[in-house]
């Protein structure tokens, strides 16, 4: 029990430090702390994805998917994903407005609409490949961990990043 108790917080610390690191180099690239805390809601959403899977799974399955150690690795990478996500976003909107011109709403909605396939693609293969670790008694809360924090990613990255954007003043944060 010390062990894991030991890996717990060690893995915190780390994904934790995880979060900080992310922030402090979107704030700057973007020197922006509002384009950094949209990046963080992202993050954090496909954590609560994870919480939640990890329920679903204990309700309608025999084997029990307490949150482990390998589910906080999970976590991490999924901030990584994430991150990702919200990032080809926000620097695809930047781009439209800078080069092409286009309004705020439009440079969005084109951006959300371009960046949806690769990340779809991308959300496939994790989960697609995830399936195989879920059944494992050692892996599968990493298993569980990436299938529906990545679909918290996804849902997150192209439905409320578009929206935070919206509502944030782009122009001021994109220097136009």
């Amino acid at each position: 029990m010390e062990v894991t108790l030991d890996t717990f917080v060690e893995l915190g610390a780390a994904f934790i430090a995880a979060l900080i690191l992310i922030f402090l180099l979107v704030v700057i690239y973007y020197k922006s702390y509002t384009l950094s805390g949209i990046i963080l809601v992202c993050s954090f959403l496909s954590i609560v994805g994870v919480i939640v899977g990890h329920f679903i799974m204990d309700v309608f399955t025999t084997d029990t998917f307490f949150l482990t150690a390998t589910s906080l690795i999970g976590f991490i990478a999924l901030i990584g994903i994430s991150s990702r996500n919200s990032l080809l976003l926000i620097d695809f909107t930047a781009s439209l407005m800078r080069d092409k011109g286009m309004s705020k709403a439009e440079a969005i909605s084109y951006a959300a609409a371009t960046r949806a396939k690769p990340i779809f693609l991308t959300a496939i293969a994790i989960i697609l490949a995830s399936t195989l670790l879920a059944g494992d008694a050692v892996f599968g809360g990493l298993g569980v961990s990436l299938i529906f924090g990545t679909i918290a990613a996804v849902v997150s990255s192209l439905v409320i990043v578009p929206v935070l954007m919206y509502n944030a003043d782009l122009d001021r944060h994109f220097n136009l």
